[in-house]
């Protein structure tokens, strides 16, 4: 939030008045879909979980109506207790629905004081598993493939391939998991990648015999063993700690690598080092193309990751990303403005409201232009060359307390209280220049009083000294 800390820093000019209007009866009742959630893509939608949280901003218990909308159409109906300021769990299971995305709404189906937050959307998408190019040494596959495994909705198979010949346009995502690219066929790799492609790629001895990063082209420094230095082996050191593959795979603790391959980044960037202070993981973008690498093998050989907990997690982000998964159904609150973040053509996008009318052209996403999401409901994003994706738009929940504000909140933001805090602080103030004052008379007045006294009083040194005789003598 944009807000300062302190709330005196929002206080109005005197020349300023705030005054209230209250546009709600203090007896107005809301009950709200708070949370939904489901997944985002599966194979079948009979497999599909909704769960959701039905709030109460009420002051009374109510049994509430909770209906599950697919496409237009109510599916499945509940009935739910809910207590005064309290909150209720509903959950329905499976739906039929086509390939491709299904609109999803859940509603409480009864009449309250606000409309607005009756309905909350969200969607998923029905499709076959995506199927991932492969190209490495089966020992790779295997630790891969469990891991994939586990994604949610069963979303991806792998097939072993020969990175002889680049992938179909078919293929949107490829892993090069230290496997030797000919250098008659690079080329057809970067177009691969240009139009769109994905690509993760795993260094090992056929990537150093090569010298450079497959695709990429950026130079490599031989091999690196931690043996043979002071260390048995080497950790994760300096990461970003924001990236996904490294904040939602644990930051890889415990993971242990002997053996890695050094990158001399030019076209990549590191996104994190070992301990020893080479990369580890790096990424680019070729065109429409995104190029993640990872500087050692995924044998379990020259490293123990594949074996430790944050593997699973760091090959289904990896697929998400690079699959275009990640991004295919989100969520954004509604009345903000959504930018289409992208590097190069694939900038330009379609954009269409929940009513299916073009809000943003692929000439207006081209020049910057942001979409302002002024409704709720599901707006689709067609980006060329990629994937469609769909967000889905709810009014903020923060909005649905209706409560009046306090009187002693009201007066702050009016300044009455800061009115009587100001007088309190002026007549301190005020005292506190009358004391100094005084406190600067009584000093000059010492200080005079001190030279007067010092006036008057004989000098010893070379003052007269009588004797006995009465007879002066200098002293």
């Amino acid at each position: 939030s944009s807000s300062p800390d302190g709330f005196a820093e929002l206080r109005l000019p005197e020349n300023v008045s705030l005054v209230a209007h209250k546009l709600a009866a203090p007896a107005t009742q809301n009950w709200l879909v708070e949370q939904v959630k489901a997944q985002r893509r599966v194979r079948d939608t009979k497999q599909v979980k909704v769960e959701g949280v039905i709030a109460s901003a009420a002051a009374e218990d109510a049994t509430r109506g909770v209906g599950l909308e697919v496409n237009g159409r109510i599916v499945a109906r509940q009935k739910v207790a809910v207590r005064a300021g309290g909150r209720a769990s509903v959950r329905f299971e499976g739906f039929d629905a086509g390939y491709g995305f299904a609109k999803c709404a859940l509603v409480l189906e009864e009449e309250d004081g606000l409309a607005a937050d009756n309905r909350m959307w969200f969607a998923v998408e029905r499709s076959d598993p995506q199927a991932i190019w492969f190209a490495g040494p089966a020992r790779s596959a295997l630790y891969l493939k469990s891991a994939l495994e586990a994604a949610e909705g069963d979303s991806y198979t792998l097939e072993q391939m020969d990175a002889g010949a680049a992938p179909p346009e078919r293929y949107h995502f490829a892993i090069l998991a230290d496997a030797a690219v000919p250098s008659s066929e690079e080329n057809r790799w970067k177009e691969w990648v240009e139009r769109g492609g994905s690509l993760l790629i795993a260094l090992g001895p056929q990537s150093v015999r090569l010298g450079h990063v497959p695709v990429v082209g950026d130079l490599l420094d031989g091999t690196a063993f931690a043996s043979m230095g002071a260390e048995r082996y080497w950790s994760l050191g300096e990461a970003d700690s924001a990236h996904p593959l490294i904040e939602k795979a644990g930051r890889w603790e415990g993971v242990r690598f002997y053996q890695t391959v050094r990158v001399k980044p030019a076209r990549l960037h590191v996104v994190a080092r070992l301990s020893s202070g080479d990369p580890i993981l790096l990424e680019g973008k070729a065109g429409n193309g995104t190029i993640v690498v990872f500087a050692s093998t995924m044998d379990g050989l020259s490293n123990d990751f594949p074996l430790a907990p944050g593997w699973v997690p760091f090959v289904v982000q990896a697929a998400a990303k690079l699959s275009g998964q990640e991004t295919a159904v989100r969520q954004e609150p509604a009345g903000t403005a959504m930018s289409l973040k992208s590097d190069g053509p694939a900038a330009a996008a379609e954009v269409f409201d929940p009513a299916g009318k073009r809000a943003l052209t692929l000439g207006d996403t081209a020049r910057g232009k942001m979409v302002e999401l002024d409704r709720s409901g599901l707006w689709e994003v067609r980006t060329g060359g990629q994937r469609a994706e769909m967000v889905a738009v709810n009014v903020d929940r923060r909005e649905s307390r209706l409560e009046p504000i306090d009187d002693e909140v009201l007066s702050l933001w009016q300044g009455k209280a800061q009115a009587g805090e100001s007088g309190k602080q002026a007549r301190q103030e005020q005292s506190k220049r009358a004391f100094g004052l005084i406190a600067l008379a009584l000093a000059l007045l010492a200080a005079l009083m001190e030279v007067l006294l010092a006036a008057r009083t004989p000098r010893l040194d070379g003052a007269a000294v009588v004797t006995n005789e009465g007879m002066g003598k200098a002293a």
